[in-house]
């Protein structure tokens, strides 16, 4: 794909601390509204002839099948020649191309080149000629009053299109100016930890980007990374021209992002570059397996009081809750109930492969007694949210394995729950987190669709009730971005300001939590800037911080590490002892 974006916007995106979007309805052009009733938002889609990658289908699909928006198909006649680098200074680069796609073909599905579906038959179609598009063509393009032109595949041809649409010409960018199929390719060369892609709208007066997703970069496959950002395309696409066809677009606000910066028009990597990338990755392949036959990892939570000041976030000095042999404990919440205090969590039972929600309670001296499995279904639990309605206590776990989210409700508090009812059906959710706010209750997903990120996209339902009906805020996903989407504990305030702890999934799963500040929060409009990233240094060995809780007095964390499959005690608390035999700070209690 093609990128003609102005070195500025460019530069914008890519230097160090690079901007993130997020979104601002405040200053993009709208629509009219008497336009806007008129008829729907009329988006020419820009692509050639022949088969095409089946994101772009999904892309033409997504559009024609929206009651907002009006499909107009911009043929190509002849398919435009891909650039190849055929060179021999390219030879180990084409061939690892070759492997990679060999051996991620099964998860290449989002490119995929296959025909036009019937059904997109039968849309409005213009076919234009190839090249630099002849002033009839143009006249044409005038005439058919289209509101957008998007280009999928056709970005060598944007500068004379700029005066034929109201609202401009998009294009899909992921921030390289190096324009080759491969744009991703020196992200995973140089072991970055992200990689942005943008929508960006061109017109006379200049480019804005209006869609901004940060991705996760894949460390091993530029096949497998191009399909992840290829299948969410047209996710961003379609809601990036909802917002325009409901005359609240989105529009750029700038966040520190900790992306390095990259060279302006750079080649294609030669092969002795390629060579010493290829070395690494064996070695880091080698090392992994090793690692995976030695080693597992190891979760466990910290416990504390809650502190306050500069101290509230300073993590440390926790006292660690580890988990049986065969099990591990993670996803840890505090519930304060008439003068006691309980401690739920997941406990993840390997045998099994699946976790189930078990509780502690906790002493006035922060002591923790015996665990005891209060919830267990046929699929996967936890992430544990506790909170009382009408005198009735609830409990809303993960349950993503199911297809949707579940309510449970106590009738034995704290020891056993039954199911209480479905709160969205047909939904593939992580960690949903719900809490009230100016007389609503909100509720924080990932991932949501079957196919989505589940770890760089953050999805906001609303409700007057916690039992729903729940709506899709209009904005979903609210936020996209790997290194803060994904939620990582309850909302809580700070100073009079909402906070929403989020995931740092850039490098690894769960490395980091980072607060957001909520900005705005409405039925239309969400905006948040990240402000504070608590690391993995409070106890040794820790390789990430994965949630943050808290209640009146206790704050909890979980955290992991690399424990040996194999070893003579057979359990962590032999292992811990034996490294850090005289650890005052970080204490270990044992089961009764």
């Amino acid at each position: 794909m093609q990128s003609i974006i102005p070195r500025d916007v460019l530069q914008r995106l890519e230097r160090t601390e690079r901007t993130v979007c997020v979104v601002d309805a405040s200053r993009s052009p709208q629509l009219d509204p008497a336009h806007q009733a008129s008829r729907r938002l009329r988006v020419g889609v820009l692509v050639s002839v022949g088969k095409l990658p089946a994101w772009m289908l999904t892309v033409l699909e997504r559009i024609n099948e929206s009651p907002s928006l009006e499909l107009v198909l911009i043929r190509v006649e002849s398919e435009r020649a891909r650039q190849t680098s055929a060179s021999w200074r390219y030879f180990i680069l084409n061939l690892w191309k070759r492997f990679d796609s060999i051996s991620f073909a099964k998860e290449n599905t989002a490119l995929r080149l296959a025909d036009t579906p019937h059904e997109l038959n039968h849309v409005n179609t213009l076919h234009i000629a190839p090249g630099l598009l002849s002033d009839t063509d143009l006249e044409r393009l005038k005439a058919a009053q289209l509101d957008v032109i998007l280009s999928l595949d056709q970005d060598d041809l944007i500068p004379r299109l700029l005066d034929t649409a109201e609202h401009g010409v998009w294009s899909l960018c992921d921030g390289h100016e190096n324009a080759t199929a491969e744009n991703a390719l020196w992200d995973i060369v140089e072991r970055r930890d992200v990689s942005p892609a943008a929508i960006v709208r061109h017109t006379r007066t200049g480019s804005e980007v209006v869609y901004h997703s940060v991705f996760a970069c894949d460390p091993r496959s530029l096949a497998r990374h191009r399909n992840r950002v290829c299948s969410r395309w047209p996710t961003f696409v379609h809601q990036a021209l909802l917002n325009y066809s409901s005359a609240t677009p989105k529009q750029v606000r700038g966040v520190k992002s900790v992306a390095p910066e990259m060279a302006v028009q750079r080649g294609l990597p030669g092969n002795l570059q390629m060579l010493t990338f290829l070395v690494c990755q064996f070695g880091d392949g080698l090392l992994r397996k090793i690692r995976r036959s030695v080693f597992q990892e190891q979760w466990l939570i910290g416990i504390r009081h809650r502190r306050t000041g500069n101290d509230a976030f300073r993590l440390g000095a926790f006292n660690l809750i580890s988990a049986p042999p065969g099990h591990f404990y993670a996803d840890p919440f505090v519930f304060e109930t008439e003068g006691e205090q309980y401690l739920f969590f997941e406990d993840y039972v390997r045998g099994q492969s699946k976790g189930v929600i078990a509780c502690i309670q906790i002493d006035d001296s922060g002591f923790v007694g015996e665990p005891k499995v209060v919830l267990e279904t046929d699929y996967h639990l936890s992430n544990p949210t506790i909170f009382r309605w009408e005198g009735q206590s609830y409990m809303l776990p993960e349950t993503r394995d199911s297809g949707r989210i579940s309510l449970f409700r106590a009738v034995d508090f704290p020891w056993r729950w039954e199911f209480d009812r479905v709160l969205i059906d047909s939904v593939w959710a992580v960690d949903p987190t719900l809490f009230e706010h100016a007389g609503k209750f909100w509720m924080f997903a990932g991932g949501v669709e079957r196919n989505g990120l589940i770890d760089g996209e953050l999805f906001l339902f609303f409700s007057d009730s916690p039992f729903g009906p729940w709506v899709g805020h209009p904005r979903n996903p609210v936020v996209a971005d790997a290194r803060r989407a994904r939620p990582a504990g309850q909302v809580f305030t700070l100073q009079g300001q909402l906070v929403r702890p989020g995931q740092d999934c850039a490098r690894r799963y769960g490395r980091a939590v980072v607060l957001n500040r909520i900005e705005v929060l409405s039925e239309t409009q969400y905006r948040e800037s990240p402000f504070l990233t608590l690391g993995s240094d409070w106890f040794p060995g820790n390789i990430g911080t994965h949630v943050l809780n808290q209640s009146a007095n206790y704050q909890v964390v979980d955290g992991r590490f690399y424990s040996p499959k194999y070893s003579a005690g057979g359990s962590f608390v032999c292992f811990w002892n034996r490294i850090l035999p005289s650890s005052s700070c970080f204490k270990v209690p044992r089961r009764a």
